[in-house]
């Protein structure tokens, strides 16, 4: 098994759920270069030339949360699983669609200008507006949170990964800057060791 990464994209979702589960890997570590995702030997892998794309056996995954489930349903462990009720794996997709298609619209583009921009600039990429959208969206989070240390409970599940991936972004785009439960969520994450090895 394989996956093709590059550090500080959402190729580390994918990272982190191997090291939360020990699963065997090979890690492909690709820059962001044209002359690396966009040469055709990686395009027959992923169409779009773009990370993470995971390879295992004949079956090739290209999109970072679908990898997440992939390898959590795989895990023969099921450590990232949530409970085998109905309602606690509803909640279980509800957040990692949330994550990828609510949450993530919001923080991506205010990441990126935090990306590119000079290091004198990012502590002021995020705008007052950004701040607003990041909070609105955030609420649900924390109220599903409440008393909790992870999203359905005591136990970490691929949908904590999948919303610590975008968590990470928005951490260093300065979203958190005011937002502490969301922040002492986030370095619950970040203090694991597997996140922490992910995380290069």
């Amino acid at each position: 098994m394989k996956l093709y990464y590059s550090p500080f994209t959402s190729a580390f979702r994918p990272r982190w759920v191997l090291e939360e589960t020990g699963q065997a890997h090979e890690l492909v570590r690709l820059s962001l270069s044209a002359a690396e995702l966009k040469n055709p030997d990686y395009l027959a892998i992923h169409p779009h030339g773009q990370v993470p794309a995971l390879v295992d056996g004949d079956l090739v995954l290209i999109e970072s949360a679908a990898i997440c489930m992939y390898l959590a349903e795989r895990d023969p462990q099921g450590l990232l699983l949530p409970p085998s009720d109905l309602a606690a794996r509803g909640r279980y997709y509800q957040w990692i669609f949330y994550a990828m298609e609510s949450l993530a619209p919001v923080v991506h583009p205010v990441y990126l200008r935090w990306f590119l921009a000079a290091p004198a600039d990012r502590p002021h990429v995020a705008t007052e507006a950004d701040h607003a959208a990041f909070a609105r969206l955030l609420a649900p989070i924390l109220a599903a949170l409440g008393q909790h240390s992870f999203l359905l409970g005591e136990r970490i599940t691929t949908a904590d990964i999948v919303l610590g991936g975008v968590l990470q972004w928005a951490d260093a785009a300065g979203l958190l800057r005011d937002q502490p439960a969301a922040r002492a969520y986030h370095d619950r994450l970040r203090a694991r060791p597997a996140y922490q090895r992910a995380y290069t």
